[in-house]
């Protein structure tokens, strides 16, 4: 799964996550061929929001990849296309914009406890009961296996000795990217 296909809640980031309810507010992507003046704003780098709303500025233009805020001049709704294919273009004029710190956003540490067990869930069939239990037992292991030999812990540890099963584990879990594993990645964001 690429990043830019994430929609699940436990598939995003906790930035992603708070920018979904912010209007006029997220990461610049410029429209190619616009020099910047037309531009989409993204829950992230890695995930785009929908193309039916852009933004375009006669004034300077904001950096791509940098959070912003921006306030809106004028709204200019059209529809293109006809029945029965048709969308919903809407074009914001922004007025001025102003870079906004990542770490300033409200932040949940860390995903709720129904995010998390959801990320382990979505994938499996079979009973609610069955499942239920399954999930549980997954996320238990995660959390609280210490790390032995070459193992890291939590799941490499709560599955040594299982590697045919773990094999399907690490295809769920390999939607990160290694450049996001690496404490060196300019992606990671500081908490503080």
């Amino acid at each position: 799964m690429s990043l830019r296909d994430r929609e699940r809640g436990s598939q995003l980031s906790s930035i992603e996550r708070e920018l979904i309810h912010r209007d006029n507010m997220g990461y610049v992507r410029y429209l190619p061929g616009t020099l910047g003046k037309v531009f989409f704003l993204d829950l992230s780098p890695f995930k785009h929001r929908n193309e039916s709303e852009f933004y375009f500025t006669d004034g300077p233009v904001p950096p791509e990849n940098t959070l912003i805020e921006v306030s809106i001049e004028s709204v200019d709704k059209s529809i293109i296309g006809s029945i029965p294919s048709f969308e919903y273009i809407t074009k914001k004029t922004v007025d001025k914009w102003k870079p906004i710190d990542p770490n300033s956003l409200p932040n949940r540490k860390c995903l709720s406890s129904e995010d998390f067990l959801d990320y382990f869930r979505w994938q499996y069939h079979g009973t609610d009961e069955t499942i239920h239990a399954f999930v549980n037992g997954l996320a238990l292991f995660t959390l609280s296996n210490p790390p032995i030999n070459d193992q890291l812990g939590g799941f490499e540890t709560g599955v040594f000795g299982k590697m045919k099963e773990w094999k399907g584990v690490r295809q769920a879990i390999g939607i990160i990217p290694k450049e996001f594993r690496k404490p060196s990645s300019k992606f990671l964001l500081p908490r503080g």
